[in-house]
């Protein structure tokens, strides 16, 4: 779309028909879902640890939006609030011997994370290799919790806060779990709910998984016509 407004194309005759990016990260995840083991062992000895669920916490720096000004006055808590909700709805969860992995985004630093009592990782890690050893993926809006739903974990998007933002599209498709408070968040991580079967075909296309070429031969007739 940058390109197409770049070229001074006119912006009503382009059309989306696929995402590349998540288009890789269906073609790519079957090898790292084939090392699962790998990666969980692989995380047991970078944490120095043992642990039976795996919950992958998706950070995003939530305290720098709210620093930016007017354009994000809704945003009026940081990142670290939502882990700090996290870790308090884990331990009252019937979860065998969690433990919860923190994976910053890349404008992150460690240091608002410090003595807190989970493996935090920055680039030590395979995002991927993450995805595919996780029991859980828990987030805000996180493009990684859409790569998330196309590994086929159980993906938690939490929004106590009512954003004036966008909604995450696996949340609209019905594709990941959208917690609006505590509760429903440690029901959700005690719940069994998985994505593992597949995606449908309807929610594939949505998320541009394959190029949609019926929408481009049915607007190429329409625009013949017209």
């Amino acid at each position: 779309a940058r390109y197409v407004e770049q070229e001074k194309y006119a912006r009503l005759k382009a059309l989306v028909i696929g995402n590349p990016f998540l288009q890789k990260v269906q073609k790519n995840k079957d090898f790292y879902l084939r090392q699962r083991e790998v990666s969980r062992e692989k995380i047991r000895k970078f944490a120095n640890t043992s642990f039976e669920t795996l919950i992958v916490f998706v950070s995003e720096p939530q305290s720098m939006l709210t620093e930016s000004g007017n354009q994000f006055s809704d945003v009026n808590y940081s990142e670290y609030d939502v882990f700090s909700l996290l870790e308090e709805s884990v331990f009252q969860t019937n979860l065998n011997n969690p433990l919860v992995c923190v994976k910053l985004h890349p404008k992150e630093s460690p240091v608002g994370y410090k003595n807190k009592t989970h493996l935090v990782v920055q680039d030590e890690l395979n995002k991927y290799e993450l995805l595919a050893a996780a029991d859980y993926v828990v987030g805000i809006k996180s493009m990684l919790l859409i790569e998330s739903v196309i590994f086929g974990r159980p993906t938690i998007s939490i929004d106590l806060w009512n954003l004036k933002s966008e909604e995450l599209i696996t949340n609209t498709l019905g594709i990941s779990l959208r917690v609006t408070s505590k509760e429903e968040l440690i029901a959700g991580l005690n719940d069994s709910f998985t994505t593992e079967m597949g995606l449908s075909d309807a929610a594939k296309r949505r998320l541009g998984l394959y190029a949609d070429w019926l929408t481009v031969l049915r607007s190429l007739v329409k625009d013949i016509l017209n």
